[in-house]
This record gives C-alpha cells, structure tokens and sequence, in this order.
C-alpha cells in the first residue's frame, strides 16, 4: 500500500512539473481528446488568449470552444475531420488561419497539429499569433504603395489601375480619362525656400485636387512634382470640366511661405481610354507627350492627346524616341560619321573634320539626327551620347595615329546640357589620357546658345579643357549679333558662323555685310572662321572675297561613315 501511494505521488508529481514545464513555454498549447473531441489541457499561454477559465475549457467539446477559419475566405475549417486524420482537412489547418477560442475576436495565427506517439488519442495543437508581423507586413505594404508625404497611392498602382480602366473600355465599354497633374514650379520653391516649403506645396496642392475629386476618380503621386489621376466619364458628360475647375483653383490659390507669396500653377495632360486604347505605357506615353506640350504653351494649361495637335503629336514623337536611342547606345547601334572642313584657301590652314552622329533603328536602317536628337536633350540623354560620341572618337584617332597627318583637327560637337553637368571635364580628361593622340588635333565645338545661357560654366569648362591642349570652335555663330560681348570672354580659337546667314549669302546684301563684319572681328581677335552651310560655288566665291578660312558643306563632301575615311589628301 505505501509502494502505490508513492507510485501515485510520484505521477502527481511528474503530472505537476510537466505542467509547470508546458506553462512556462512561450507558445500556446492545446491538449485534445480527439475520440471524445474535448479539450484535456490548456497551457498558460492558450489561456492568455481566452477569457474562459480552466474549468470551462477542459472536458468540453472542442467544437463549442475552438472554430478555425480559411484567412483568405473566412470558410470554418472542419477541426473535427483534422483531428480525425483528414488529410484536406489538416492541409487547410496547417498554415497560417484565424482561430477564435472561447468567443474571442479572430486572431491571425500559424497552426502546428501533433499527434502524440505516447497516447494515439491525444492531439497536440500549438499555435503562434503573427498579428504583429501581419501588421509590421500591412504597414511596410501600405509604405511600399503610398507616398509617405500624401497617403496617395504610388506609380505602379496608377499604372495597374490605368491597365484595368482600358479593360474595362474593352469588355464593359466603360469610358475613362487618364490625366497627368504636373506642379511647374515647384523646383523652383525647392531651390529658394528649401524642401521643407515644397513638399507644404504638394500637400496643399494634393489637398485641392482630392477637393474636386468625384466617386470612382483615382488620384496617385506618380513622381516628385506629378500626380496621376483616372476618372470614369460617360459620352454625354462635360469630361473636361472637372479639369479646368482644377486648374481655376489652383491658379486662384496663393501659397505663402516666410509671409513670401510664391507662384503656384500646374498643367495637365489628359488622354482618353476606351477601347482602342493600346495598354497602359501607350497611354502613359501619351500623358507625357500632352502634358509636355500645356507646359510649352503656358502655365494652367490643359492639354488633351491627340495626332492632329502639332505640339502634342511632336511631344509624344520624342518620347517614343526615347526607348529607341537607350536600345541603341545598349546595343550598339550608334555610328560616327564625318564631314570634311575645307580651307578656303588651299594649303593655307590645317584641315579639319566634323564628327557626326548617326543611330540605326532595330532593323539597320539610319534614323536622322533631326528625329532623335531633339528627344534626346528633351529627354536629357545627350550626355550619354557626348560621352559615346567623345570615347569612339579618341579610340578612331587613336587605331588610325599612323594614317592621320599631323595637321588634321578632329572636331567633336558637345552639347550645352553635358557641359553643365558635374563630372564632364572630368570625364574628357580623363579620355584624352586613356588614348595616345595629340590633344592638340582635337577641337570641341559649343553652340553660341549654349555657350551664353550657361556663360560661367561654359568660360570655366572651355579654360580646363584648353589647359589639356584641345581647341575650341564656337558653332552656329551670329545668329542673334547680341553675341560679341560675351565672345571676349570666352576663350575659343574658331568662329563657325551660322548656316541662315551663309545659304543666301551670294543673294542678299545685308547677309553678306553681317558676315563680312563677324569675319573682320573675329580676325581681330585672331580667330578663325569658319562657314557652314555652303552648297554650292557661287557662295564659295563670296566667301573668298570676305577673307573666310574654312568652308563647310556639301558642296565639298556630304557626311560619310567615319569608318570609310583612308584618304586625307
């Protein structure tokens, strides 16, 4: 008798300390009777999610404490087939559910179903609560598709909404705009009162746009200074009111910051989705292109695409250019060409050679400077171009050094935009030391315009340059004569006067005397001239009598593959 009453004590013992294990483990566990299908222990943890007692949990039907839920469909998951073995059943359970235990509010949890090998009937189901990391993963979503500084929805999601607008055109034949809200000054704000000021700017802006919005209308910042908007319209409906009520306000509103009055003004550019719509980028595309040209016209313009608008068609021409000359400096299919630059007296002056641009389309076929050019200092891809331009020039020089005479100039076009970024210069040095040819034989041509409208920068960059041993020409000279004044302080060596003053040369009198008076200046502050342009020998003998150096244009040679050039006599 006292051997069964120790052996009875020492159960009740191991039973306590093996509770007292189970309730210091930080997962809640639930013991369960799956022939009687009732609850026979509910550790410390479990019971921290339940406002029942013990008493009320052990020894009752599972089906009246415990309901598990699909978290995608709310479906209740059948507990009693899961504990049965039902492999669907234990499928559906062993993930990520909702359990509501005694009445308590659905808590999203991860659930593990263990059948005991010490006592085929009990069944252990633990489970963690993942509402923090559920809230941390809402929260850093909600982060990943809002601007933190509007609460709006971000690009990706207004480009999937703009996507299912024209399936909606396509298949419910339901009508939409799709809209581009641009702030033009807001750069402006940034420079002169700092970020803080403009992004008070884009708040009260989103504030007003939100003011006029409609049931259904889709409003998101889709970059620093644009909003996107998609509103339903229907075909007898006055589509661009809500727009031009839009821009009235804003045109109104007076921003203020530091008791300063600061310009405030948009443009939109709207296109319309139906179902000939060709997807979301077309359309985004064609927001760009109309947006762009409100902002050429004025400010609180609005803007609709369409082909016949002359603005809005060459916008968007640019921007479908874009694609293509990134595809073509990724893929090669860029190519220098050449023009020769004569003296107008032979043997008189060195030789000099233009390097031109050509680009390929994806099937070999050239595309005209005058169709990507523009879209690309539109677009700011000009840099990547001089720099291309720039390092196949040096390596041409550089593979043809025993073929080049020494007098020959190679003259490389630079753009005003590369000139005026940081890390140019740096960038041509740095080139002209990578490839073994004479710095003097290269010759970097700036246009007149770029030269004035970033005066300081362009005097700055010609001085390092030069310091190298390169030349520097001024191109399309004497287009405005307001130019002589800055001319003395900028440090180049070649004058190339501008093709509208030479083409008539020959026929007009006072293109002749403007011409003949650059020319005469230019000489006296030892620079040479050059004239563009010039297609053919009545012009060229003008120029002989003007006291011209060089000559250009296709009355000497049309551009050639650079690649084609072997004889330099």
């Amino acid at each position: 008798m006292n051997q069964l009453t120790q052996t009875i004590a020492k159960v009740e013992y191991l039973e306590k300390l093996y509770q007292e294990i189970l309730n210091t483990i930080d997962t809640p566990l639930v013991l369960i009777d799956k022939i009687s299908q009732t609850l026979t222990y509910v550790n410390n943890k479990a019971l921290s999610h339940i406002d029942l007692k013990v008493s009320e949990l052990v020894a009752h039907p599972v089906k009246e404490i415990i309901k598990i839920f699909n978290e995608d469909t709310l479906e209740v998951i059948p507990l009693d087939k899961a504990l049965e073995g039902d492999n669907e059943a234990l499928r559906q359970i062993s993930g990520d559910c909702l359990i509501e235990i005694g009445g308590t509010n659905p808590l999203p949890v991860k659930i593990k179903v263990k059948f005991l090998e010490i006592d085929n009937n009990q069944v252990l189901l633990s489970f963690s609560d993942i509402s923090q990391q559920r809230n941390l993963a809402d929260s850093l979503n909600y982060h990943k598709n809002h601007d933190q500084l509007t609460g709006l929805q971000k690009r990706a999601s207004f480009e999937r909404a703009i996507q299912q607008a024209i399936e909606d055109s396509q298949y419910q034949k339901k009508f939409y705009l799709a809209c581009q809200i641009k702030i033009t000054h807001l750069k402006v704000i940034n420079d002169l009162c700092g970020s803080v000021a403009g992004d008070e700017l884009i708040r009260e802006v989103t504030s007003i746009i939100q003011n006029h919005l409609c049931e259904g209308d889709i409003l998101c910042r889709i970059s620093g200074s644009e909003f996107g908007l998609i509103m339903p319209v229907t075909e007898d409906q006055q589509e661009f009111e809500q727009l031009k009520l839009i821009l009235e306000t804003i045109s109104e509103y007076e921003f203020e910051w530091g008791n300063k009055p600061l310009p405030v003004s948009v443009n939109i550019g709207a296109t319309r989705l139906n179902q000939f719509s060709e997807g979301w980028i077309n359309c985004m595309s064609q927001m760009d292109a109309a947006c762009l040209a409100a902002a050429t016209e004025s400010e609180n313009t609005l803007k609709v695409f369409s082909d016949e608008d002359d603005d809005v068609y060459k916008s968007h021409t640019e921007m479908s250019m874009v694609s293509t000359i990134i595809s073509a400096i990724q893929n090669d299919r860029l190519e220098l060409y050449y023009q020769m630059i004569v003296p107008v007296i032979r043997n008189k002056y060195q030789k000099h050679i233009e390097i031109l641009i050509r680009m390929k389309d994806e099937q070999g076929d050239l595309i005209s400077p005058n169709d990507f050019l523009p879209a690309a200092e539109t677009y700011n891809l000009i840099l990547l171009i001089d720099k291309w331009v720039i390092k196949n020039t040096l390596l041409w020089f550089q593979q043809n050094i025993s073929l080049i005479p020494r007098d020959l100039i190679c003259n490389i076009n630079l753009s005003g935009f590369s000139i005026s970024q940081d890390g140019f210069k740096d960038f041509i040095l740095s080139a002209l030391d990578s490839y073994q040819i004479p710095h003097d034989q290269i010759c970097f041509e700036i246009t007149e315009t770029a030269a004035i409208k970033n005066f300081h920068k362009a005097s700055e960059f010609i001085k390092e340059i030069k310091k190298a041993g390169c030349i520097f020409a001024l191109d399309d000279f004497g287009a405005g004569m307001s130019s002589f004044g800055y001319l003395k302080n900028l440090n180049v060596d070649i004058l190339k006067i501008d093709g509208t003053l030479i083409r008539q040369l020959h026929q007009d009198k006072i293109d002749y005397v403007m011409v003949q008076s650059i020319n005469e200046i230019a000489h006296i502050m030892q620079l040479q001239t050059v004239a563009e342009y010039v297609e053919n020998d009545e012009i060229f003998q003008q120029l002989k009598l003007i006291g011209i150096d060089f000559a250009q244009g296709y009355h000497f040679s049309i551009p050639a593959p650079l690649s084609q050039l072997k004889s330099f006599s």
